[in-house]
């Protein structure tokens, strides 16, 4: 007689069901201190939670994408302890005062630069405003120079990081005015155009507070996705604004007389300047209609003038919203997909502290099946 193989007998199972052509088992794994712990997966499909790698050698090669907040501090190294102290508000409560603290240094700064552009202003600062601009650029600065500091190896990668240029760009208008300063006198300095867009680059100090926000990066996420619909918005805005122009600055010489000696159009019955000159100049006009702004300080005169307005506000109404609309599609689909990933984290983070609940397991098989459906 053949041995017999003596089967284990099967975990306990206390619920199935089959939806949607896929079935999923509810299982009840049994700790050796009686305690239990729930997890379910599809046949299909299981999902894993995500690696946190935190030891030192893995540490510059962890994903932008890790939640900061989750990590230990005692795990790290002090280098990167300093690191993420200043580049992740949710790292720790002294990260998030930081942030705060800097969120304030900013909003200062930025009212101080643009009451700077006041014309008593200008060629002569106010004492309290130069004092304002020095500190903030004093603490931009350090807030750098640690960070670059103690991104270690991947220093050139930080460096590049869309961020980071911005924060460099901020700071360093104010050392190329203060070298220029050195050589040119204050009237002469003023007078420099390249002077004039590096005192417009500081504005840029704003976009630090973007940093902050979780919101942010999804619109950022967003706008990078919809390079498709901007490219077809692009094409669509040209090809009215030559087409309407044209239509609208030849409508326009029905009643209009060119004048040989002053090279310009004038209206016939008034003898008052025509508004459309050539088709370039026409592109005001048409671009101001199909945003729907109408300014109304050009405006057609003829019949013939007025129809093309109209006809080009119900043409602009139809094409533009098609690019628009996939472009707001795509933002939706980012913030959705933030929902889930925040959602994921807390479903792993609840099983991780052994708070998971069964209810939590059925919800978060059922987004994850619907994603899959859609």
């Amino acid at each position: 007689m053949g041995s017999l193989t003596e089967k284990k007998p099967a975990r306990p199972v206390t619920s199935s069901s089959v939806i949607v052509g896929q079935s999923f088992t509810l299982e009840t794994d049994y700790a050796t201190d009686n305690e239990s712990t729930i997890s379910i997966y599809s046949d299909n499909e299981k999902i894993q939670p995500p690696n946190q790698k935190d030891t030192e050698d893995n540490e510059d090669n962890e994903a932008d994408s890790i939640e900061y907040a989750d990590i230990d501090p005692n795990t790290l190294s002090l280098r990167k302890r300093i690191h993420y102290t200043f580049e992740y508000p949710k790292f720790s409560r002294l990260s998030f005062v930081y942030f705060t603290f800097q969120a304030i240094v900013i909003a200062v700064s930025v009212i101080a630069m643009l009451v700077g552009t006041y014309p008593r202003y200008w060629l002569q600062g106010a004492k309290s405003l130069t004092i304002i601009e020095i500190v903030s650029i004093a603490i931009f600065t350090a807030d750098y120079l640690i960070r670059v500091s103690t991104s270690g190896r991947r220093w050139l990668r930080w460096m590049i990081n869309p961020y980071s240029i911005i924060d460099i760009i901020a700071i360093l208008p104010f050392y190329i005015e203060l070298i220029l300063s050195a050589f040119l006198s204050s009237s002469r300095l003023s007078s420099l155009l390249v002077l004039r867009v590096l005192r417009l680059l500081r504005i840029l100090r704003i976009v630090k507070l973007g940093k902050q926000s979780e919101t942010f990066p999804l619109v950022l996420k967003a706008l990078k996705k919809s390079a498709g619909g901007f490219i077809l918005l692009a094409n669509i805005i040209a090809m009215l604004l030559t087409i309407s122009s044209s239509a609208m600055f030849f409508a326009e010489q029905t009643i209009e007389k060119f004048d040989n000696e002053t090279l310009t159009w004038y209206i016939e019955s008034t003898n008052d300047i025509s508004f459309f000159q050539s088709i370039p100049e026409t592109f005001w006009w048409c671009f101001v209609t199909i945003t729907t702004v109408g300014y109304g300080d050009t405006y057609p005169k003829s019949i013939l003038g007025k129809v093309v307005g109209c006809l080009t506000m119900l043409c602009s109404l139809i094409l533009l919203a098609l690019p628009i609309i996939f472009i707001g599609t795509n933002f939706s689909q980012v913030v959705s997909e933030w929902h889930e990933e925040i959602e994921i984290k807390t479903y792993y983070k609840k099983k991780k502290e052994g708070t998971l609940k069964q209810e939590d397991v059925f919800a978060h098989k059922l987004r994850h099946m619907s994603q899959q459906v859609k």
